[in-house]
């Protein structure tokens, strides 16, 4: 009987570890993807802003050389 009670408490053991690796794989997994996201939204509206400023400053550079 004592041996039976062990092995179901190795099993129970085992279950909870299994679970716990399961859970912390997925958490895992949620951060590097929101963490993927952020970074190429990020990059995206760095790259619009940058060459939105571009094209302003390209803009007042041609107006300023065609009045002079």
């Amino acid at each position: 009987m004592a041996t039976f009670y062990r092995k179901k408490a190795d099993y129970e053991i085992a279950v909870v570890v299994i679970v716990v690796v399961v859970v912390v794989v997925a958490v895992v997994v949620v951060v590097v993807v929101v963490v993927v996201v952020v970074v190429v939204v990020v990059v995206v509206v760095v790259v619009v802003v940058v060459e939105e400023v571009v094209i302003v400053v390209v803009t007042i550079t041609t107006i300023i050389v065609y009045n002079y």
